[in-house]
């Protein structure tokens, strides 16, 4: 049935199928297997687990044959392992979206000493229950072999520590380092103050948006429950560049220049 359709519809009706049913059609034969390889299906991928969490093995199974063509991931129940293999395997991805799982520690985040990813965003989304466990030192790692990296948001439990954190920064850059970041949105305020805020803002002058929200620690029930919530955050009105309270720290580029 498939094989009797014309070459654009066959490429049109394999861009709607799954990252797995693509994978299961490549097997049925030589010519589906052109079609369900071809790389605009695998530019931006959603994958979502069989049960409950992806198992590496599997993983690997899917994505291992079309690394060179992914750029957009967004990955649902996922482990420390499975993360650090997209990280490191996906060498051309531009941006990862992390949601559902329990708890994901240092290793997550952790590279090869010598290298270095195209990442632009990052960002994961924790549910009520999810725990973020990446300490600020291996944080401050991830930024620098991430050169390019201009959004990083962690919109669940995790603390960094502001005062590591920031030195940590502080030790890796160089005039050559580059410096593309332009927003930040941690779940936490816990440590910080407003120098922190500023020497991060020195550290990195592409900083628009700096958002310490301790209230995105309770979790989403969804990605999409995420944005409507971020998209609020957004709207709001700042009086000045820094506001801080005992509900949130923020800071916009934006209301300085105005």
């Amino acid at each position: 049935m498939l094989l009797d359709l014309p070459p654009e519809l066959l490429l049109k009706v394999t861009n709607f199928l799954s990252c797995k049913e693509l994978t299961c059609l490549r097997s049925v034969s030589r010519l589906l297997q052109i079609y369900s390889d071809a790389p605009l299906n695998w530019k931006s991928i959603h994958l979502q687990p069989s049960k409950s969490s992806w198992q590496l093995k599997e993983l690997r199974h899917i994505i291992e044959p079309h690394k060179a063509h992914i750029k957009a991931i967004r990955i649902e129940g996922v482990r420390d392992n499975v993360v650090q293999y997209i990280l490191t395997h996906c060498y051309k991805l531009k941006h990862l979206v992390v949601c559902g799982w329990l708890t994901l520690s240092d290793h997550s985040l952790r590279l090869g000493p010598d290298q270095s990813l195209d990442l632009q965003s990052i960002q994961i989304i924790g549910k009520a229950n999810s725990t973020l466990l990446v300490d600020a030192s291996t944080l401050a790692r991830f930024i620098k072999q991430s050169p390019r990296l201009d959004n990083l948001v962690f919109g669940c439990q995790a603390h960094v520590h502001a005062e590591t954190f920031i030195s940590e920064l502080e030790k890796i850059h160089t005039s050559r380092f580059p410096r593309t970041l332009r927003s930040v949105t941690l779940a936490t305020k816990q440590t910080w103050n407003k120098d922190h805020v500023a020497r991060l803002v020195d550290l990195y002058p592409t900083l628009e948006h700096i958002k310490l929200i301790p209230e995105a620690s309770r979790g989403f029930k969804d990605l999409e429950s995420f944005r409507r919530w971020f998209e609020q955050l957004n709207s709001m009105r700042l009086g000045h560049s820094f506001v801080s309270n005992k509900n949130l720290i923020m800071y916009n580029k934006s209301v300085c220049m105005s």
